[in-house]
């Protein structure tokens, strides 16, 4: 499998999600909760996060974070700049909104 071949399996499985967040000058977003599918997430601990940029072959700059809510599930997060959106990329814990 090429990257271009990733990228687009992965833009397939992202789920638009809200995300409430901390917008702070020069810093990526501090996502605090999130909806999926009208379901309300706090989140309890940002575990991990990552950039992955700059854009390469129309590639978008990505944040990616690992998130545990209140409840205690893992949830893997994204923040597209370009676009301004965030994406459910994978839950990884018992709580599954998809």
């Amino acid at each position: 499998m090429t990257p271009e071949d990733g990228a687009k399996r992965e833009a397939r499985e992202r789920i638009p999600i809200r995300v409430g967040a901390s917008y702070r000058i020069g810093t990526a977003p501090e996502p605090e909760h999130f909806h999926v599918r009208n379901v309300f997430y706090d989140v309890a601990e940002v575990v991990d996060r990552w950039c992955e940029g700059p854009p390469a072959a129309g590639r978008p700059i990505l944040h990616y974070y690992k998130v545990r809510s209140r409840g205690g599930s893992l949830f893997l997060i994204a923040f597209e700049e370009a676009s301004f959106a965030w994406h459910l990329v994978k839950a990884l814990g018992p709580e599954d909104p998809t």
